[in-house]
């Protein structure tokens, strides 16, 4: 599902010829899969932090933090880095020059 969303960014991006009302429903669908994305990833946080190391679909997840830092607070960092990285993959895949 990653792979085609970022796929259908790029598809999207490069496409001039297509009506503007087109496109423009077409990234109200990619920002949907994005948003759908951020909270996906929130929702897994709580066993990230408490885990450290997790596989899902096959992707290794490895958070690299001291083992003195509580669960708690890996969350919380976590939490709070989500907003920004989601927005660096979007304007990466979605918003950056022609390729």
């Amino acid at each position: 599902m990653f792979a085609v969303a970022i796929l259908h960014c790029k598809v999207l991006k490069n496409l001039e010829l297509i009506p503007a009302a087109v496109k423009k429903e077409n990234l109200k669908q990619a920002l949907e899969f994005w948003a759908e994305f951020a909270l996906l990833t929130m929702l897994i946080v709580p066993l990230l932090a408490k885990e450290r190391r997790v596989v899902i679909n096959g992707v290794s997840y490895i958070l690299q933090f001291p083992p003195t830092m509580s669960d708690r607070d890996v969350a919380a960092y976590v939490y709070k880095s989500i907003p920004s990285a989601i927005a660096g993959l979007v304007s990466k895949f979605c918003w950056k020059r022609k390729t």
